[in-house]
């Protein structure tokens, strides 16, 4: 029922004191993580480029500790200068161009150059491609542990598509995933299964059909369909017993079985399993439920 936008802005104190903004950073994070494991809140975060005295160092800052505050949205917005605002007012003060009409927005300032915002626009994009749909959570957390921490995950990311010349725009999960794989795999090839691991877990999590895209398919998989239909589980009017759950035999041959490659991936979210039934329901829900091994 309630969404609630939190207009931080910023961390830099600097920055919030010209602004005529206050702000007690820990105290926000306490309440947020409250607000969090409520689990009955839909959380926004507000980052603004284009704020006095945050240049490219202070502006990390702030988008590392926003981000890490893990709201369900990550907004960052740009500075609009609106006329007749006490920050039109102060323009000159601060070196800021703007567009001439609406929305008025910052161009460049004393302390963000036009080609380093026209680099956060391209940032922001990746965020609202591969964050804000919900469909790269465990993906997105990897990568991002590979990096140490959000902005330099994003930011090389953003050097990776556009020195490769890679398709911004597209929003098919498929391409954008292989985008994202390709990037790890140049970076840290090591990380290249976990990476895999959790394209696969995603793609499971948010996808309603039956197969794999073939950039993370697994064979294995295949493997693991036939032996389940193949007297693994009793069966008791169309109906298969699993868990000691009756799942619906039609059901199951519409579900995506999850093989995990790695120990690590398996320790870390399976509990130990290296098998999951992602069962989808009429409802747009899916039935989840994990296995031993059964190859």
């Amino acid at each position: 029922y309630f969404q609630f936008e939190l207009g931080i802005q910023s961390t830099n104190n600097k920055t919030l004191k010209e602004i005529n903004r206050t702000s007690n950073w820990e105290k926000i994070k306490e309440n947020v993580a409250r607000l969090l494991e409520l689990k009955t809140i839909h959380l926004h975060s507000d980052l603004i480029v284009g704020l006095p005295y945050e240049d490219l160092s202070s502006l990390k800052q702030s988008f590392n500790d926003i981000y890490s505050l893990g709201a369900e949205h990550f907004q960052m917005g740009f500075l609009k200068v609106l006329p007749g605002t006490e920050m039109e007012e102060k323009s000159n003060n601060y070196g800021v161009a703007y567009s001439s009409q609406e929305p008025y927005i910052v161009l460049k300032n004393s302390w963000l150059s036009f080609e380093q915002i026209s680099m956060l626009h391209k940032i922001e994009h990746l965020i609202n491609v591969f964050l804000n749909p919900e469909r790269f959570n465990i993906t997105i957390k990897e990568a991002i542990n590979c990096f140490g921490n959000p902005f330099d995950f994003y930011y090389n990311f953003y050097l990776f598509l556009d020195q490769n010349v890679y398709n911004f725009n597209t929003k098919d999960w498929e391409k954008n995933g292989k985008m994202l794989l390709d990037f790890i795999e140049s970076k840290f090839p090591d990380k290249k299964k976990i990476i895999e691991d959790a394209l696969a877990w995603d793609w499971c999590s948010t996808s309603f059909v039956t197969s794999y895209p073939n950039f993370i398919f697994n064979e294995e998989s295949i493997i693991l369909k036939k032996n389940i239909f193949n007297g693994l589980f009793p069966i008791e009017n169309n109906k298969m017993i699993i868990n000691e759950e009756k799942i619906d035999l039609p059901d199951l041959k519409k579900a995506l079985y999850f093989i995990v490659r790695t120990d690590y991936f398996k320790e870390k979210y399976l509990l130990g399993n290296k098998v999951v039934l992602f069962i989808p329901k009429q409802d747009k829900t899916k039935n989840i439920l994990f296995l031993k091994e059964l190859l």
